[in-house]
């Protein structure tokens, strides 16, 4: 004889659901595994080192720390590292971690960076403009930020170049701080070139203003009072376009 089972509906609801559910097909496994961080910080610094070693002096790297809740998938590929921007050691310099594996990502890994090298101390005031000499500075050993590239470590790489600011007794002196000096000085007596095909003519003039290497100045054609534009070729030469 058939026996008749009566069911709430609550219950045969979750009957039905646990049917259905048998039915769906299976969700996605969970990725394999995730790159450690440590593996990521560790390609960074590889790259750094590398780049660090043509530097020639001794550069402290301190790799940041990731943040804890970071989950890239594991990589099928050793991971590769290059420096972002220009490649160069700055004091905070981005090192960007690849994976070029099935499953492909970027990761940019930040490092500050500093280094023990010789710097030039003024040893007094300088004015903007001055040409600096071996006597102006003293030679000191400090810790900068970053690889060192900015500081002239010797008196020697100074000739030719100028303050454009001022620099106080005891202030560090940086590249930024230095340009080009002049060349031609105003009122100097120059030879004004002008070319056309095969042909020179060269004349006297005077600088009405100084001049830097490939810079545009006005010079004033000593026979003629014709001013023209001339661009500083060397220290006694400029050349005016025909």
């Amino acid at each position: 004889m058939n026996t008749l089972y009566r069911m709430s509906f609550p219950a045969f609801f979750a009957l039905l659901l646990v049917f259905l559910w048998s039915l769906a097909p299976a969700a996605p496994a969970a990725a394999d595994g995730i790159t450690p961080p440590e593996a990521l910080r560790a390609a960074a610094e590889q790259a750094l080192r590398a780049r660090a070693q043509a530097v020639g002096h001794a550069i402290r790297i301190s790799v940041g720390e990731l943040d804890p809740r970071l989950r890239v998938a594991s990589c099928s590929q050793p991971l590769e590292s290059t420096i972002a921007g220009d490649g160069e050691l700055h004091d905070y310099t981005s090192v960007a971690v690849r994976c070029a594996g099935a499953v492909r990502w970027t990761i940019y890994v930040r490092a500050a960076i500093s280094s023990e090298v010789n710097v030039l101390t003024a040893r007094g005031a300088l004015p903007r403009g001055v040409e600096p000499t071996a006597a102006d500075f003293e030679v000191s050993r400090r810790t900068v930020a970053g690889a060192g590239a900015d500081y002239p470590g010797d008196t020697a790489g100074l000739h030719g170049l100028r303050l454009k600011q001022p620099l106080a007794a005891g202030e560090v002196l940086t590249r930024a701080k230095l340009e080009t000096a002049a060349l031609i000085r105003r009122g100097q007596k120059v030879t004004l070139l002008a070319r056309s095909g095969g042909i020179e003519i060269r004349v006297a003039a005077v600088a009405l203003s100084d001049g830097r290497p490939a810079e545009h100045i006005q010079v004033q054609n000593e026979n003629s009072r014709q001013i023209v534009e001339a661009v500083v070729r060397d220290a006694t030469l400029v050349e005016v376009a025909l």
